[in-house]
């Protein structure tokens, strides 16, 4: 098995209200990464992380699962927790070990009753996040109301880095507001292709407007941005990139992303050189990729096998450990049965 340095891994969390579209994202995040060969659908019952037989009859997570995947040499450990609020332990215990978080939203609907209830728990485990607004080909859908609703609701500054074009049945494309390119889709699910197209001209003011408010919210942590914003009233992609960054690691600005993950639309769009690589990812490009931990020295998990906590098909069950300092020795042995929360928490004194 390939190992990684510690730089080199990052733990992402997929929360959202349950029938979101969390673990179809998760699916085809998992095929473009090419650590599977096909987009489980989970109507057919055929998804990697709901396997266990009542997930498959009742077509909804009930389980914490974990599945890997490596991207341009980095270790992305993907954490799907369940949307249900029954299971919402599960929940505390993705993002106790998790370095960052997407919160889905459905399209139709924005914030649910189940996304205010996994909004508490990133609160209060100060999780880095982006949003995701799934189901974008699914009727009645609206991108603009979803990330109103995160402002009024949660109280979320969320700011759009991309934008749809054409919503619902007529769903075709985004305009990715940090390189000003626009991106169209042919195909669906593993036939899908994107290619970058002209902003189209009926949404060249609204992409216009958007993207001066992404400048000036990228520009607003730095000091230095924010004199050069001000003064030319523009800022190249990489300061765009740095001050998102910077404010997504203090968990004052959300991302927004736009996609239809059970089409596999909008999951992966190409990207320049030197952002993330071939692909600019939906769930990994502004967290996972990013480098963001919440804090020095607790920016990291360890994943190590062991005999329970989350089943999985491929190593029977995994449990998962925030590392926050110190060393771990081999042979050494530690008693889980004493964490005060969902969730477990280690510091060594060695």
């Amino acid at each position: 098995m390939k190992e990684f340095a510690t730089g080199h891994i990052r733990n992402v969390a997929l929360v959202a209200h349950h029938g979101v579209g969390k673990t179809s994202l998760a699916e085809a995040m998992l095929y473009q990464a090419k650590a599977t060969t096909r987009i489980g659908r989970i109507a057919d019952g055929s998804t990697l992380l709901d396997h266990s037989p009542e997930e498959i009859s009742r077509q909804i997570t009930i389980d914490l699962g974990l599945a890997q995947f490596e991207f341009k040499g980095h270790k992305v450990n993907l954490l799907d927790t369940p949307g249900y609020a029954d299971f919402v332990g599960d929940v505390y215990s993705a993002l106790r070990v998790a370095d960052s978080a997407i919160l889905v939203l459905r399209a139709a609907t924005g914030v649910e009753v189940g996304t205010e209830v996994v909004w508490e728990v990133l609160k209060q485990e100060k999780s880095p996040l982006l949003v995701v607004v799934n189901m974008m080909d699914k009727e009645h859908a609206n991108f603009d109301a979803a990330v109103k609703s995160c402002h009024d609701r949660l109280g979320l500054n969320a700011v759009p880095a991309q934008l749809p074009i054409g919503e619902a049945d007529k769903f075709h494309g985004v305009v990715d507001l940090i390189e000003n390119k626009a991106y169209t889709f042919t195909g669906k699910g593993a036939d899908e292709k994107s290619s970058e197209a002209p902003i189209p001209a009926e949404m060249k003011d609204r992409v216009a407007k958007a993207r001066a408010a992404l400048m000036e919210e990228a520009a607003t942590g730095d000091e230095q941005l924010m004199e050069k914003f001000l003064s030319t009233g523009d800022l190249s992609v990489e300061e765009i990139r740095k001050g998102l960054c910077e404010r997504v690691v203090m968990c004052d600005l959300a991302p927004v992303f736009c996609c239809s993950a059970a089409l596999n639309l909008g999951v992966a769009i190409p990207s320049s050189p030197g952002f993330v690589g071939t692909y600019q990812w939906l769930g990994v490009s502004a967290l996972a990729l990013f480098g963001i931990g919440r804090e020095e020295g607790l920016a990291f998990a360890i994943c190590m096998q062991a005999v329970w906590y989350v089943p999985t098909t491929i190593v029977g069950a995994v449990i998962l450990v925030a590392h926050a300092k110190g060393a771990w020795r081999s042979g050494e042995v530690f008693d889980f049965g004493s964490a005060p929360k969902p969730g477990v928490r280690l510091q060594s004194d060695t």
